[in-house]
């Protein structure tokens, strides 16, 4: 049987859409259920959880810990399938999904981690100059089209389309509650980081194309300062990534902080160049600019973090 998790924080917006998109999935062989948690909402996300109660097999939990990770974590003990299908309250599920992971997961005994593809469903289309800006992966969670069944790196399984054989829990694995989606600015990649601590282990990634969902990017998410925005989660994010790989050379400080001295200059080259591209309404340039500034500052962000607490 398969455990579909997914956690919802004020989703009102877009989680009618999605648990309507559930109960039009095929059933794969052996069922599915679905655990969805409630993590400290205060719109109308639980009322409408509550809806879906008799026309899916739903159970509900409640979590007042904030944070994504904390919320996941409260319901693996809670999983009865062998494998655990983990989503997000904003996707949009592909009739075949289930099965398609299910036949993935039949066809490779030795894999325990499996991605699918995320594709746009844009409630409002974005800037054709956009689309070279900046990376759609990254900003909007989107898997590269190109990507075809296959083993794959852990880093390229995301959280919105994800599964893993309940057996990697049982073994004591958990996520990391330090990352991920919170109530205000939060570090990304807390799947990866996930995926990535599970393939360090030997455990083998695997892409399953035919798995579909649709990832719904809201309007508000065309706006400059929210894309901005998730350059500097994602420069967060990469440093400890860098950091587990043991990859990130530090090269000489720059008074005293732990980072390279170009990456302060090109930050400050950047933020300022982008600036001045914005103000020229060269928007697609002060795009690239402005998001790269914003993942140096986040990168050197998390790299005085970890200085401080060491």
């Amino acid at each position: 049987m398969i455990t579909l998790i997914f956690t919802t924080h004020n989703g009102e917006h877009t989680l009618g859409r999605m648990l309507d998109s559930l109960r039009r999935v095929a059933i794969p062989r052996n069922g599915f259920e679905v655990i969805a948690v409630d993590n400290a909402s205060t719109d109308n996300s639980r009322q409408i959880l509550n809806s879906f109660a008799d026309t899916l097999p739903i159970r509900i939990l409640s979590e007042p810990t904030p944070g994504k990770n904390h919320a996941l974590n409260t319901a693996i003990p809670l999983i009865r399938g062998n494998l655990a299908v983990f989503t997000d309250d904003d996707i949009l599920a592909d009739r075949n999904w289930l099965c398609a992971l299910k036949d993935c997961a039949d066809k490779r005994s030795d894999v325990d981690i499996f991605g699918g593809a995320i594709t746009p469903y844009w409630e409002e289309p974005p800037e054709p100059w956009l689309h070279n800006a900046v990376s759609f992966g990254v900003t909007f969670g989107l898997t590269d089209p190109r990507l075809e069944d296959g083993s794959v790196s852990p880093d390229l399984v995301w959280g919105g389309n994800m599964m893993v054989r309940t057996r990697v829990f049982s073994a004591g694995h958990r996520f990391d509650v330090r990352i991920g989606p919170k109530p205000k600015q939060y570090i990304m990649g807390s799947e990866t980081e996930f995926t990535n601590r599970l393939h360090r282990l030997g455990h083998k990634a695997w892409f399953c194309a035919e798995a579909r969902v649709s990832h719904i990017v809201r309007s508000h998410q065309m706006e400059l300062n929210w894309i901005i925005g998730r350059g500097y989660r994602y420069g967060r994010s990469r440093y400890l990534f860098d950091i587990s790989r043991q990859r990130n050379s530090t090269g000489s400080s720059t008074f005293g902080l732990p980072f390279p001295r170009w990456m302060l200059r090109q930050f400050v080259q950047d933020l300022l160049f982008g600036h001045l591209a914005r103000i020229r309404g060269n928007h697609k340039r002060a795009v690239q600019l402005l998001w790269n500034a914003s993942f140096l500052k986040g990168y050197m962000h998390q790299a005085k973090i970890r200085t401080i607490q060491e």
